[in-house]
């Protein structure tokens, strides 16, 4: 028998640091083992909840509340509740797709890496930043990657980061549909992009990891 999927879903009274989100992680380790953590707002539209308790409440799971660094983060053990909801949520017509490149899609792009397990074989043994600029809307995220733990984060413009690419909306839309692959964009002078050519060559596999999964989240145009 295939044994369900088991992950953390967290909520925060307010944002978590990069230190904080390692933190959390740590104690959720402890207390569970190695496995995903998620953060409520990367999963909402797919499961139509608004808090842990909720999440909770409809899987018949203990919600926990964990301090960190003075700050509260409730949490609660799941397994394969995600596809579950989504599915009732489908059901219930009430299912949406998030805009590309808009905050809900970037939240469900982070819930996509988290549970990819090839992504996070693959980062186990990796440090780094990833920056992703929009930069005809303005919009800017930071992908941090410590040890097979991702976090994604809306950060001001000019945000440093180890490695950064930078494009349009238009061009952005042409890789996730596969019109042109990453390393053709920046090679192609359609994205701009900043770091180490000799390291960046070094996590090709990786980049090119991160663009199918952005291929792959639900999203309209």
């Amino acid at each position: 028998m295939k044994t369900a999927k088991r992950y953390v879903l967290f909520e925060s009274d307010s944002d978590l640091s990069e230190e904080e989100f390692q933190e959390l992680g740590r104690v959720i380790t402890k207390r569970h083992g190695e496995m995903p953590i998620i953060g409520l707002a990367a999963s909402r539209r797919a499961m139509i909840v608004r808090t842990t308790a909720e999440v909770a409440a409809r899987m018949r799971e203990p919600e926990a509340t964990i301090d960190i660094r003075g700050k509260t983060v409730k949490t609660v053990l799941v397994s394969g509740a995600i596809g579950k909801l989504k599915k009732r949520a489908e059901k219930e017509g009430r299912d949406r797709l998030a805009k590309f490149l808009s905050d809900e899609f970037f939240t469900e792009f982070q819930s996509a890496l988290s549970q990819d397990q090839k992504w996070g074989e693959s980062t186990k043994a990796v440090k780094t930043s990833i920056a992703f600029g929009v930069t005809d809307t303005g919009q800017n995220y930071v992908l941090s990657v410590e040890n097979g733990t991702t976090l994604l984060q809306k950060v001001a413009p000019g945000t440093s980061a180890e490695f950064s690419f930078e494009g349009t909306y238009e061009t952005w839309t042409k890789v996730v549909k596969g019109e042109v692959d990453l390393q053709s964009a920046v090679l192609k002078g359609l994205l701009k992009f900043r770091g180490s050519i000799t390291k960046i060559l070094m996590y090709r596999d990786r980049f090119m990891r991160v663009a199918e999964i952005m291929r792959s989240v639900p999203k309209e145009f």
